[in-house]
């Protein structure tokens, strides 16, 4: 079986240079990071190039998850928009969720199951999901991201020193280390995590390690690199079973009569099995790794 590809980049240092001076400021640039990724991504999927498309719908769902991080990251620190511009970019990226399901379990699935030797009513054939070129085209795509840039843009910048930065620097550090708490009680129970439990743990990995590498400029670096190291590693592991499990689903859904998606079942059987093991050491790793939740003078 060949190795599931990482799913984001892999992490660079940032260079040494001040952090953020204020909550508004690390706010702004975490806006601004997501949105470009998004409007970026977006872009290429309107060109509608078949051979770049799932990495660009890729590319779009991970813009939307940093920004929606972001939102979390700096709550209670910065403003937040109006729920209904929440809702609506809720409401695309579930959409882009069909798309990326049912490429994963139709086109990548299919393929390793093909490998595996399996009968070709094996290969899973069904909903495509949404057309992307489409979703992002729509007039309620294009209103929903014109109207998180109009309100990116009323955000002020305030000038250093304004708010305070040992307060909300205090108060996102004990915020990374509490969700960092929730991750290593998961991962030093993972062996009796169900599937539900396995997909909001890998939520989680996602979005501490977006969170650190917002706040990257302004942590101290000694821990950076290698926690965010052991996030990238356990999010890889833990979204190859994602993978398996949204294709089971599949095709569990398939009628009992169809003697393809037994052999499909069995071998998913397998490959959950293993792919469980590899992720177990990836998630030991990270609960020993300390997150970085002090901020350089």
């Amino acid at each position: 079986m060949p190795p599931r590809q990482p799913a984001v980049e892999s992490f660079r240092a940032p260079p040494r240079r001040p952090g953020p001076a204020t909550a508004i400021e690390a706010y702004a640039a975490a806006l601004d990071a997501g949105l470009q990724q998004i409007t970026d991504a977006a872009a290429g999927l309107a060109q509608d190039d078949p051979a770049a498309q799932a990495e660009q719908v890729h590319q779009l769902r991970v813009g939307i998850r940093r920004l929606r991080t972001a939102l979390r990251s700096f709550r209670g620190c910065a403003p937040a928009p109006a729920a209904p511009l929440v809702e609506a970019l809720r409401t695309l990226f579930a959409e882009l969720g069909r798309v990326r399901d049912a490429s994963a379990a139709g086109t990548d699935i299919a393929a390793e199951l093909a490998r595996a030797g399996a009968p070709p009513s094996a290969l899973l054939r069904g909903d495509a999901g949404p057309d992307p070129v489409r979703l992002v085209q729509a007039a309620a795509t294009q209103a929903t991201l014109r109207a998180w840039t109009d309100w990116r843009a009323t955000l002020a910048v305030a000038p250093p020193g304004a708010a305070g930065a040992p307060t909300w620097r205090r108060k996102l550090g004990r915020r990374l280390g509490r969700w960092h708490a929730g991750i290593v009680g998961d991962c030093l129970s993972f062996d009796a995590l169900d599937d539900a439990a396995l997909h909001a743990l890998r939520k989680r990995i996602k979005r501490q390690r977006y969170a650190v590498e917002f706040l990257a400029a302004g942590l101290r670096q000694r821990p950076l690199g290698a926690y965010l190291g052991a996030l990238a590693e356990a999010q890889d592991r833990m979204g190859r079973l994602n993978d398996l499990f949204v294709a089971r689903a599949r095709y569990q859904a398939l009628p009992k009569s169809e003697p393809g998606a037994w052999f499909a079942l069995g071998w998913l059987a397998a490959q959950i099995a293993q792919a469980r093991q590899h992720a177990e050491p990836a998630l030991a790793r990270l609960a020993q790794t300390p997150a970085p939740t002090a901020f350089r003078p």
